[in-house]
């Protein structure tokens, strides 16, 4: 089974958005598996931490500024995050500069093969 989760939201000037899938339907892995994730901006000054069950995976990390939803492979930061069934994903993104700029993610969760 494979998830695909898209996001577009606006972060606030010199903010931080404690996790922009806050809400969605997959915040919680349902199955254990694989993480995918591919980011893009508006412009330059947003940066993006990635936490699965409480372990950082990306800290702070600057998001490329092509303002278009991601492209694979191009915008994909990292791939097989090995998440289990039911930890949380969080991936909040702070903007650093002094106007509101734009966050696009995708994030794929892929069902690990059992035998």
């Amino acid at each position: 089974m494979k998830i695909t989760m898209e996001v577009e939201t606006s972060v606030a000037a010199n903010t931080t958005n404690e996790n922009i899938i806050r809400d969605q339907q997959y915040q919680v892995a349902p199955f254990s598996g694989f993480l995918k994730l591919s980011d893009t901006g508006s412009a330059a000054g947003l940066r993006r931490t990635l936490n699965v069950g409480g372990a950082s995976v990306l800290d702070r990390g600057i998001v490329n500024a092509n303002n278009r939803m991601p492209l694979d492979p191009d915008d994909t930061i990292i791939d097989g995050v090995e998440v289990f069934a039911g930890q949380q994903i969080f991936l909040p993104v702070q903007n650093t500069t002094g106007g509101a700029l734009t966050y696009r993610a995708r994030l794929i969760l892929e069902q690990a093969d059992e035998e």
